[in-house]
Protein backbone atom coordinates (compact mmCIF):
# COMPACT_ATOMS: atom_id res chain seq x y z
CA UNK A 1 0.00 0.00 0.00
CA UNK A 2 2.87 2.33 0.93
CA UNK A 3 4.53 1.83 -2.44
CA UNK A 4 1.21 2.55 -4.18
CA UNK A 5 0.84 5.91 -2.40
CA UNK A 6 4.47 6.89 -2.96
CA UNK A 7 4.60 6.32 -6.71
CA UNK A 8 3.35 8.93 -9.14
CA UNK A 9 0.10 7.18 -10.09
CA UNK A 10 -0.84 6.63 -6.43
CA UNK A 11 -0.30 10.30 -5.53
CA UNK A 12 -2.57 11.44 -8.35
CA UNK A 13 -5.26 8.93 -7.30
CA UNK A 14 -5.14 10.11 -3.67
CA UNK A 15 -5.33 13.78 -4.69
CA UNK A 16 -8.25 13.06 -7.04
CA UNK A 17 -10.02 11.15 -4.26
CA UNK A 18 -9.60 14.03 -1.81
CA UNK A 19 -10.75 16.57 -4.41
CA UNK A 20 -13.75 14.40 -5.23
CA UNK A 21 -14.71 14.12 -1.54
CA UNK A 22 -14.30 17.91 -1.11
CA UNK A 23 -16.46 18.67 -4.16
CA UNK A 24 -19.07 16.17 -2.98
CA UNK A 25 -19.16 17.75 0.50
CA UNK A 26 -19.50 21.24 -1.01
CA UNK A 27 -22.31 20.03 -3.28
CA UNK A 28 -24.14 18.37 -0.38
CA UNK A 29 -23.71 21.47 1.82
CA UNK A 30 -25.02 23.72 -0.96
CA UNK A 31 -27.97 21.39 -1.54
CA UNK A 32 -28.76 21.33 2.20
CA UNK A 33 -28.66 25.14 2.42
CA UNK A 34 -30.87 25.42 -0.68
CA UNK A 35 -33.41 22.88 0.62
CA UNK A 36 -33.54 24.55 4.05
CA UNK A 37 -33.95 27.98 2.46
CA UNK A 38 -36.71 26.68 0.19
CA UNK A 39 -38.49 25.09 3.18
CA UNK A 40 -38.23 28.38 5.10
CA UNK A 41 -39.68 30.33 2.15
CA UNK A 42 -42.56 27.86 1.76
CA UNK A 43 -43.21 27.91 5.51
CA UNK A 44 -43.21 31.72 5.52
CA UNK A 45 -45.58 31.78 2.55
CA UNK A 46 -47.92 29.39 4.37
CA UNK A 47 -47.74 31.54 7.50
CA UNK A 48 -48.62 34.69 5.52
CA UNK A 49 -51.65 32.95 4.00
CA UNK A 50 -52.72 31.68 7.43
CA UNK A 51 -52.37 35.22 8.83
CA UNK A 52 -54.48 36.58 5.97
CA UNK A 53 -57.16 33.98 6.73
CA UNK A 54 -57.12 34.94 10.43
CA UNK A 55 -57.49 38.63 9.55
CA UNK A 56 -60.34 37.79 7.19
CA UNK A 57 -62.20 35.92 9.94
CA UNK A 58 -61.82 38.86 12.34
CA UNK A 59 -62.77 41.47 9.72
CA UNK A 60 -65.87 39.59 8.55
CA UNK A 61 -67.03 39.23 12.13
CA UNK A 62 -66.35 42.92 12.82
CA UNK A 63 -68.29 43.94 9.70
CA UNK A 64 -71.34 41.93 10.76
CA UNK A 65 -71.06 43.28 14.30
CA UNK A 66 -70.96 46.87 12.99
CA UNK A 67 -74.00 46.33 10.76
CA UNK A 68 -75.97 44.85 13.65
CA UNK A 69 -74.93 47.69 15.95
CA UNK A 70 -75.99 50.29 13.38
CA UNK A 71 -79.41 48.65 13.04
CA UNK A 72 -79.70 48.51 16.83
CA UNK A 73 -78.94 52.23 17.16
CA UNK A 74 -81.66 53.02 14.61
CA UNK A 75 -84.16 50.89 16.53
CA UNK A 76 -83.19 52.60 19.78
CA UNK A 77 -83.62 56.09 18.33
CA UNK A 78 -86.98 55.08 16.88
CA UNK A 79 -88.14 53.91 20.32
CA UNK A 80 -86.68 57.02 21.97
CA UNK A 81 -88.54 59.25 19.53
CA UNK A 82 -91.81 57.43 20.22
CA UNK A 83 -91.17 57.68 23.97
CA UNK A 84 -90.64 61.46 23.69
CA UNK A 85 -93.81 61.84 21.61
CA UNK A 86 -95.83 59.93 24.21
CA UNK A 87 -94.28 61.95 27.02
CA UNK A 88 -95.12 65.27 25.30
CA UNK A 89 -98.70 64.10 24.68
CA UNK A 90 -99.05 63.32 28.36
CA UNK A 91 -97.71 66.78 29.23
CA UNK A 92 -100.29 68.34 26.91
CA UNK A 93 -102.99 66.33 28.71
CA UNK A 94 -101.53 67.59 32.00
CA UNK A 95 -100.46 64.10 33.00
CA UNK A 96 -97.11 64.72 34.61
CA UNK A 97 -94.73 61.84 35.05
CA UNK A 98 -90.99 61.67 35.51
CA UNK A 99 -89.16 61.43 32.22
CA UNK A 100 -87.36 58.08 32.00
CA UNK A 101 -86.14 57.46 28.45
CA UNK A 102 -85.13 53.96 27.34
CA UNK A 103 -81.53 53.04 28.20
CA UNK A 104 -79.31 52.06 25.29
CA UNK A 105 -77.27 49.63 27.40
CA UNK A 106 -80.40 47.51 27.89
CA UNK A 107 -80.74 47.25 24.10
CA UNK A 108 -77.07 46.30 23.80
CA UNK A 109 -77.43 43.58 26.42
CA UNK A 110 -80.68 42.18 25.02
CA UNK A 111 -80.00 42.29 21.30
CA UNK A 112 -76.22 42.15 20.92
CA UNK A 113 -74.14 40.99 23.87
CA UNK A 114 -76.41 38.08 24.81
CA UNK A 115 -76.29 36.87 21.17
CA UNK A 116 -72.54 37.06 20.50
CA UNK A 117 -72.40 33.35 19.72
CA UNK A 118 -74.46 34.06 16.57
CA UNK A 119 -71.56 36.07 15.13
CA UNK A 120 -69.10 33.18 15.09
CA UNK A 121 -67.69 32.44 11.65
CA UNK A 122 -66.22 29.29 10.19
CA UNK A 123 -65.27 28.46 6.60
CA UNK A 124 -63.34 25.56 5.10
CA UNK A 125 -61.42 25.97 1.83
CA UNK A 126 -63.00 29.34 0.90
CA UNK A 127 -60.42 30.14 -1.82
CA UNK A 128 -60.21 28.08 -4.98
CA UNK A 129 -56.72 29.31 -5.85
CA UNK A 130 -55.22 28.04 -2.56
CA UNK A 131 -53.65 24.68 -3.37
CA UNK A 132 -53.54 23.30 0.19
CA UNK A 133 -56.35 22.70 2.70
CA UNK A 134 -57.19 25.89 4.57
CA UNK A 135 -59.85 27.30 6.87
CA UNK A 136 -60.67 30.19 9.15
CA UNK A 137 -62.86 30.72 12.17
CA UNK A 138 -63.71 33.42 14.67
CA UNK A 139 -65.06 33.49 18.20
CA UNK A 140 -66.25 36.34 20.39
CA UNK A 141 -66.22 37.13 24.10
CA UNK A 142 -67.50 40.09 26.09
CA UNK A 143 -65.27 41.77 28.65
CA UNK A 144 -67.75 43.52 30.95
CA UNK A 145 -65.03 45.25 33.00
CA UNK A 146 -63.72 47.14 29.96
CA UNK A 147 -66.97 47.18 27.92
CA UNK A 148 -65.23 45.52 24.99
CA UNK A 149 -66.07 42.70 22.64
CA UNK A 150 -63.03 40.54 21.98
CA UNK A 151 -62.88 38.94 18.52
CA UNK A 152 -60.34 36.17 17.94
CA UNK A 153 -59.75 35.11 14.35
CA UNK A 154 -57.82 31.94 13.55
CA UNK A 155 -56.45 31.06 10.11
CA UNK A 156 -54.99 27.71 9.10
CA UNK A 157 -53.18 27.07 5.82
CA UNK A 158 -51.42 23.75 5.23
CA UNK A 159 -49.59 23.26 8.55
CA UNK A 160 -49.34 26.96 9.44
CA UNK A 161 -51.68 28.46 12.03
CA UNK A 162 -52.04 32.15 12.89
CA UNK A 163 -54.36 34.00 15.25
CA UNK A 164 -55.32 37.66 15.61
CA UNK A 165 -57.17 39.34 18.46
CA UNK A 166 -59.28 42.45 18.05
CA UNK A 167 -60.78 44.45 20.92
CA UNK A 168 -63.85 46.53 20.06
CA UNK A 169 -65.31 49.09 22.47
CA UNK A 170 -69.09 48.79 22.43
CA UNK A 171 -71.16 51.87 21.56
CA UNK A 172 -72.22 53.98 24.51
CA UNK A 173 -74.88 56.57 25.26
CA UNK A 174 -74.21 60.09 26.51
CA UNK A 175 -76.73 62.78 27.47
CA UNK A 176 -75.51 66.02 25.89
CA UNK A 177 -77.58 69.12 26.51
CA UNK A 178 -81.29 69.42 25.88
CA UNK A 179 -83.38 69.23 22.72
CA UNK A 180 -86.08 71.62 21.43
CA UNK A 181 -88.65 70.11 23.82
CA UNK A 182 -86.39 70.73 26.83
CA UNK A 183 -85.72 67.03 27.21
CA UNK A 184 -82.24 65.46 27.48
CA UNK A 185 -80.57 65.08 24.09
CA UNK A 186 -79.01 61.67 23.55
CA UNK A 187 -75.85 60.95 21.58
CA UNK A 188 -74.58 57.43 20.91
CA UNK A 189 -70.92 57.06 20.14
CA UNK A 190 -70.15 54.26 17.68
CA UNK A 191 -68.05 51.18 18.39
CA UNK A 192 -64.32 51.57 17.85
CA UNK A 193 -61.34 49.26 17.69
CA UNK A 194 -59.27 49.73 20.84
CA UNK A 195 -56.69 47.00 20.22
CA UNK A 196 -55.44 44.73 17.45
CA UNK A 197 -52.87 42.02 18.18
CA UNK A 198 -51.26 39.01 16.58
CA UNK A 199 -51.27 36.14 19.06
CA UNK A 200 -48.17 33.96 19.23
CA UNK A 201 -49.16 30.28 19.19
Amino acid sequence: MKSYLENEAGSIAAICFMLGVTVLMLALSTLTVYVNDYAAVVSNSDAIKAYYLAEMAAQETLWELMETTEALVLVYFSHLKQHKINYMRNVEKEIYEAYHPPVFNNYLESYLISHLSNFKKEAKNPFLDYSHPHRYESKLNYNAAESTIVIEGTGVYNNARRRVKMEVKVPYQVQEGIDTYHLPSTVIYPPRISGYYQIVL
